[in-house]
């Protein structure tokens, strides 16, 4: 999947996201491509390596 594919995606899971109520929830939340290192931070709306995630 090339970069543009994933942007498309990402904004498109995003907009589902949000309109599933998402941000009532409490917790974090993430959106990662299967084997990918980044993860999309759904609250905070950017990219994070996937360590931070658990720090």
């Amino acid at each position: 999947m090339n970069s543009q594919e994933q942007k498309v995606f990402t904004g498109w899971f995003y907009q589902c996201w949000e309109k599933a109520g998402g941000d009532s929830l409490k917790k974090r939340a993430y959106f990662v491509f299967h084997d990918d290192v980044k993860s999309f931070d759904l609250k905070n709306k950017q990219w994070i390596d996937d360590d931070d995630k658990w720090s």
